[in-house]
């Protein structure tokens, strides 16, 4: 009786670790880093690496829909040398929601120089979506992008919408 209770003790633990969930991803915590990695805005690689191979990006107000985390790459174009940062962080975070894997982030990204003009401050609205692996495979981005007459002109993604 002693080594049967021995075995079913054994099965149990051995079934609770063969069937155990994986430990909740804190997206909280990594939209937290991304943000942080964002505004330092000095270690493109790491940067890069908060999204999926397969990420998307929409730009509402621009009109960008950019497909693939090497696109996106090419998009952010951290090394330009034209870009300059010309206060102490990129971006400002004024409010984090999260809600399980989807993160609503609100704030204005610094005054910078691209090449001789000087652009920003520019107010956003971010929505991301991430994996079961927390990495972003959507960004949804709305910027107040100013001088207007710059960042007119894109397509136009109202034209994806389905007619009702």
């Amino acid at each position: 009786m002693a080594s049967f209770i021995r075995f079913f003790f054994t099965y149990l633990v051995f079934q609770s670790i063969a069937f155990a969930q994986p430990s909740e991803i804190d997206i909280k915590a990594i939209a937290s880093d991304y943000f942080d990695v964002y505004a330092e805005g000095k270690n493109f690689n790491h940067f890069m690496s908060f999204y999926d191979e397969s990420a998307v990006l929409e730009d509402i107000v621009y009109g960008n829909h950019i497909k693939g985390k090497s696109a996106l790459s090419a998009f952010f174009n951290w090394p330009d040398k034209k870009f300059v940062m010309t206060s102490e962080v990129n971006l400002v975070l004024s409010q984090l929601l999260v809600d399980g894997m989807q993160v609503s982030a609100q704030g204005y990204f610094t005054q910078f120089e691209y090449g001789v003009e000087v652009l920003g401050p520019w107010h956003f609205t971010m929505h991301l979506t991430f994996n079961e692996r927390g990495k972003i495979v959507k960004q949804v981005d709305w910027i107040n992008y100013t001088p207007r007459e710059n960042f007119l002109g894109g397509e136009n993604l109202n034209d994806s919408l389905p007619p009702l």
